[in-house]
């Protein structure tokens, strides 16, 4: 089994340590999302398969390799998210 696979398999778990509602995503090395879960009380229209698009936090944490902190406005996806 490939890190990747590993990571994948886990991503339930990951999700579930998180005490806040929040979505999961995970990428290739060719920035194409493999796996992606739902947050519970709001959806972001991420589906497996998608690109990661560029000015998201992902595609900035990416390209830095360091984590990166967002606020989301409410308008964009109906609450207000911090993602990072």
């Amino acid at each position: 089994m490939t890190e990747l696979q590993s990571v994948i398999k886990a991503a339930d778990k990951y999700q579930s340590l998180i005490p806040l509602d929040c979505t999961v995503t995970i990428c290739d090395d060719k920035r194409n999302i493999v796996m992606f879960l739902n947050a519970k009380t709001f959806q972001l229209g991420i589906k497996e398969g998608d690109k990661v698009l560029e000015g998201t936090a992902l595609d900035k944490c990416l390209k830095t390799s360091e984590k990166v902190q967002v606020i989301v406005p409410r308008e964009i996806v109906g609450v207000t998210l911090k993602v990072g």
